[in-house]
């Protein structure tokens, strides 16, 4: 897709798209000020007949005469004025590009005209557009014999400050390409990213300053990482811990950990056959660390950040864990393993103490698709969001509202401590009693946080979707490297 900013039309018939604002039906007309009459009388007499006010989402093609022939106009529907956000203006360009793409027009020029006025910046609304219609091009087909690859498509928005656009959008490239590697990431069959595999992967990201050290087996053994090793030791593949760093400032780190199973059968308690189809991708978390932090670095953000990710893969095998087993982890706490599917929190809580002991964090914050239980309570919308700090959960949240990748706070609490009270073991790794799970896996990794700013994302629910997303995109979503570019970003500001 190749996206450009223009104050002025390009030359030549191209298909022109016009964002109608909903009970505003002057702004396509006037959006053509100065255009031949007979197009603007065309638009409205269309508008009538189709009853079309301006929906969200809603498209309308209709072929207007010009001076010597006809002209392809499409307009776009934004919805109420009061409620254009970023989100929704990137899900419109998603929405216009697949427009676009199904019917066969390979180019298009977006008048933007019809916006101004609005109390956001008219270069933000094009550039929200603009990433929209350029996250609606993703595909994954890397298997397949015969891809049909996203139609190429050349997107013009013209817009009076269009020198601005053009000057800002290489952050939005930037974000986009990072969105798509943790989709790919995610997307990517166990058989094709074991653990060995991914953190081979992570160290090709050696480059714009970024350094990767990966820890092996070996390593892992010596430190004592215990749980995280628990989880690993029914699989034959190896396991692997990547520390990512990008120093752009001289502050104490703000560390991402990111939950990296590659493949999760739930171990000596399996999981049953559909659910399981899907286990390639929970590893969401950590592909969306790896993600953020190539794109903090290819980017020179000012800021001290550390990524690690726990790469394993939970099999059922003679060498399983056990139901009952106790295991030690690397804090020292052990830990008894009453469920083996309950198997991500355990390699969180190796992670987060070792972000503590090799680094002094200024925050914690953890992401994961950590209980299914999440679905249930938040659906595909919103990431459920846990933490121990008012304001690492204030920022998070603002970051949130300007990404579009949403969250909900939910709470911490003494009593779901008490309900991992084990009599074997310093803590056991579920509750018995068949409530409360997403947030006693919560409390379950508070438990390994020192005096810390700590904050935990369960994208369980956002990290995948067998649907299509509002950028027509179905599998992987990327969850969480725009909220937490957005978040770190934010931080300078």
């Amino acid at each position: 897709m190749t996206i450009g900013f223009s104050a002025t039309l390009r030359e030549g018939e191209i298909p022109l798209v016009i964002p109608v604002i909903a009970g505003n039906g002057e702004t396509p007309v006037a959006a053509l000020s100065g255009h031949d009459p007979a197009i603007k009388d065309a638009i409205a007499r269309a508008m009538t007949v189709a009853g079309f006010h301006g929906e969200a989402d809603r498209l309308l093609t209709l072929l207007t005469p010009v001076q010597n022939g006809l002209r392809l106009v499409t307009l776009a529907g934004i919805g109420p004025v009061e409620t254009i956000t970023p989100q929704s203006l990137r899900s419109l360009g998603g929405a216009i590009a697949h427009h676009l793409r199904a019917h066969k027009h390979g180019r298009a020029d977006v008048i933007l005209a019809s916006l101004a006025g609005h109390k956001r910046n008219l270069v933000d609304m094009a550039l929200d557009l603009a990433m929209g219609a350029s996250l609606s091009g993703y595909s994954f087909h890397h298997h397949k014999t015969q891809a049909n690859a996203a139609s190429p498509l050349d997107l013009c928005f013209c817009l009076p400050d269009a020198r601005l656009a053009h000057e800002a959008f290489p952050r939005l490239e930037s974000l986009t390409r990072a969105v798509w590697l943790a989709r790919d990431l995610t997307n990517e069959p166990a058989n094709m990213l074991s653990p060995t595999g991914f953190a081979e992967r992570c160290r090709e990201m050696t480059r714009n300053g970024l350094v990767v050290d990966v820890l092996g087996e070996t390593a892992l053994k010596e430190l004592a990482m215990g749980a995280l090793l628990g989880v690993a030791q029914g699989s034959k593949e190896a396991p692997a811990v990547v520390v990512l760093e990008w120093k752009g400032s001289a502050d104490a780190p703000v560390v991402l950990l990111g939950k990296g199973v590659t493949f999760d059968s739930g171990g000596l308690l399996p999981k049953g056959p559909e659910e399981m189809w899907d286990m390639k991708n929970d590893m969401a978390g950590a592909a969306a660390v790896v993600a953020v932090m190539g794109s903090l670095a290819e980017r020179s953000v000012p800021v001290h950040a550390v990524g690690i990710i726990g790469l394993v893969e939970n099999m059922p095998s003679g060498h399983a864990l056990r139901p009952g087993d106790v295991i030690r982890s690397l804090s020292g706490k052990t830990i008894e393993v009453l469920h083996t599917d309950a198997e991500g929190r355990l390699v969180l809580a190796d992670l987060i103490t070792y972000a503590q002991q090799r680094y002094a964090p200024r925050a914690l914050i953890d992401i994961a698709t950590l209980t299914g239980a999440m679905t249930a309570v938040l659906g595909q919308e919103y990431a459920g969001l846990f933490s121990n700090n008012d304001s690492l959960a204030a920022q998070l949240s603002r970051a949130a509202d300007s990404s579009g990748e949403k969250v909900w706070r939910l709470p911490l609490c003494d009593a779901f401590d008490k309900m991992l009270e084990s009599s074997v073991a310093d803590v056991q790794n579920i509750t018995k009693q068949r409530m409360a799970g997403s947030a006693t896996a919560a409390q379950f990794l508070s438990r390994f946080v020192n005096n810390v700013p700590w904050a935990h994302l369960d994208i369980c629910g956002t990290a995948w979707r067998k649907d299509k997303d509002q950028y027509g995109v179905s599998g992987a979503t990327g969850y969480g490297v725009l909220l937490l570019n957005d978040f770190f970003e934010q931080t300078i500001n």
